[in-house]
């Protein structure tokens, strides 16, 4: 990745290394589908479906600061490399940790405590109330449709601009060839 910005690598390397963990913590999942129950006990049933669900919405989060980072990149290329700086990067770090922490905060707060886990096939981490599964909606779902869309309608508006003024320049350059 000789041609990318170091804030680009990092970002990139986060998602593959939460995709690899999503990745491997599905692995269990596959090993008790030849199990007639869950042989892992209740506690990693737990720790599975938080770090899975933590990891799929990390996935998410980076994949939207990648395409944040592009588009300020295009649009604003002199100011990239003030926005992007290493402590801008570790700010954004810190961010996406604090809202990883809160998503396993409100994924124990609104767990149920029935024990499905034990009679099916795979390890199932129900949660309760219609809040948890709004909020869910909304942050993980809507939010980052919303951002990607913003930011690829943009990119496409400015792309469609510059070919516009080649087009202008092109055609101005031609007027003035002589013969």
């Amino acid at each position: 990745m000789p041609g990318l910005a170091d804030s680009t690598k990092i970002l990139m390397i986060s998602l593959a290394a939460y995709d690899l963990l999503t990745g491997v913590m599905s692995i269990p999942n596959v090993i008790a589908s030849a199990f007639d129950r869950w042989p892992f006990g209740e506690f990693y049933c737990s720790i599975n479906g938080t770090i899975d669900a933590t990891c799929c919405c990390m996935s998410i989060t980076l994949i939207v600061l990648m395409n944040a980072e592009r588009y300020i990149a295009v649009t604003l290329p002199f100011r990239f490399p003030i926005l992007c700086a290493k402590t801008t990067r570790n700010r954004r770090r810190l961010i996406a940790s604090a809202v990883s922490l809160v998503l396993q905060i409100c994924l124990s707060y609104f767990k149920e405590d029935n024990n499905q886990f034990k009679a099916v096939l795979i390890c199932d981490v129900v949660f309760n109330g219609t809040v948890f599964r709004d909020f869910v909606l909304f942050f993980l779902c809507h939010t980052p449709l919303v951002v990607l869309t913003y930011i690829y309608l943009r990119l496409i508006k400015l792309s469609q601009n510059h070919a516009v003024m080649l087009n202008k320049c092109n055609n101005a350059g031609k007027r003035h060839q002589f013969p």
